[in-house]
């Protein structure tokens, strides 16, 4: 009997090489600039949230992430539309917004959606420290099942609920913008450094 997924949720993972020259510039402006500003509150619980603009900047660090995930995110484009049986064109018009978060000790993000976006992405400049306990969830970057509640009793456990992933330096997501997710309490010593995109197709 052929098995066919129904309704899957994409997730495009990779670590680009040679980011790391990029990693520390954006980190030493990130983490100035939330020295120097109090940040806006949005999904984080704790934490400084940038403003939304970092695609907008001159920087020579924001310039370069820019091409970087939009670069990346052609990829994703393609390779979707290639499962799709779908030719996806490499000239395509893209937009985004994107912000950068700071996490420290005890930090985390409430389950959200990336609202009207159509793939939402995440860069991790520096994943901070990985807890002493690999099973802890401490950190980690949580999925969860769009169907919630609606899915019913699974006694068999044959269905995911959720999908845990441990942040690493220079990993680079993107996923469907309405896919829910949320981070559990950070419990580095180090400051956690991420970037968030919203990702349009024009």
């Amino acid at each position: 009997m052929r098995r066919t997924p129904l309704f899957a949720s994409p997730l495009f993972m990779s670590r680009p090489p040679g980011t790391e020259a990029l990693r520390a510039e954006l980190r030493a402006q990130i983490q100035s600039e939330a020295r120097a500003s109090a940040g806006v509150q949005r999904s984080n619980i704790g934490g400084w949230h940038s403003q939304s603009d970092l695609f907008e900047r001159a920087e020579p660090c924001f310039v370069a992430l820019k091409e970087l995930v939009f670069s990346s995110f052609r990829q994703v484009l393609q390779s979707q539309g290639k499962a799709r049986g779908r030719s996806v064109s490499p000239q395509l018009r893209l937009g985004g917004q994107a912000w950068a978060m700071v996490m420290e000790k005890g930090h985390y993000s409430a389950p959200h959606h990336h609202g009207d976006a159509q793939w939402a992405s995440v860069f991790y400049v520096d994943a901070g420290d990985a807890p002493s306990d690999p099973s802890s969830p401490a950190g980690m970057l949580t999925f969860l099942d769009p169907r919630g509640s609606r899915m019913g009793p699974d006694p068999l456990g044959l269905f995911e609920v959720r999908q845990d992933l441990r942040p690493k330096d220079g990993l680079l997501l993107f996923f469907p913008a309405w896919l829910q997710h949320h981070v559990h309490p950070y419990g580095g010593s180090r400051p956690r450094v991420s970037v968030s995109s919203n990702l349009m197709v024009g």
